[in-house]
């Protein structure tokens, strides 16, 4: 419901994820928190890093999806393979969006180091990624095949499904930053 509700203005999305992730791999580790006042701190505190980086990967995900569509179905169909590019590029877009707001919800880092690195765990822990990038994939084409199926899935997500999304991806999550943090020590 949090998520939700701090997610309304879409401009917050960023920092709403960051407090998402963060709470929920909290509550994976055991680390006894209060999740609303987690949620809310950790909101505020990535408020000012997180809403750039968002607005910039929303800006580029509606240029790669827009140019996806045009090619998919308004070009020729000979123009059929230039989606592969657009299709890479979004892999690798929302790959980094993955990673990129839990490190940034857990460790101090400027976007570029928070960018590189996300871009370093998709790639080092690839089989999560993908796994991590199916599932919403698999709901979307689910929802597709019928208006029934929208609703029904459309209603799950939004009363159960973003936390029950984040929890799940956070047990593979936590797992990766608990590596990368015996890395560094």
């Amino acid at each position: 419901f949090l998520f939700i509700l701090t997610s309304l203005p879409l401009f917050t999305i960023g920092s709403s994820l960051c407090a998402l992730y963060n709470t929920s791999i909290k509550m994976i580790r055991k680390e006894g928190i209060s999740i609303h006042k987690n949620y809310m701190h950790c909101f505020r505190k990535q408020f000012k890093s997180a809403t750039p980086l968002w607005i910039c990967l929303f800006l580029l995900c509606a240029f790669f999806l827009t140019d996806l569509y045009i090619v998919c179905f308004i070009l020729d169909r000979k123009y059929v393979l230039l989606q592969v590019p657009f299709l890479i590029l979004l892999f690798v877009l929302f790959s980094i969006i993955i990673y990129a707001f839990p490190l940034l919800s857990f460790y101090e880092a400027t976007l570029k180091d928070t960018l590189k690195n996300a871009i370093l765990l998709s790639l080092s822990n690839l089989p999560t990624t993908i796994l991590i990038l199916f599932i919403p994939a698999f709901l979307l084409f689910l929802s597709s095949l019928s208006g029934k199926n929208l609703v029904m899935i459309g209603s799950l997500l939004f009363f159960f499904g973003f936390a029950a999304l984040a929890c799940f991806y956070s047990l593979f999550l936590s797992k990766i930053l608990l590596s990368c943090e015996k890395d560094v020590s």
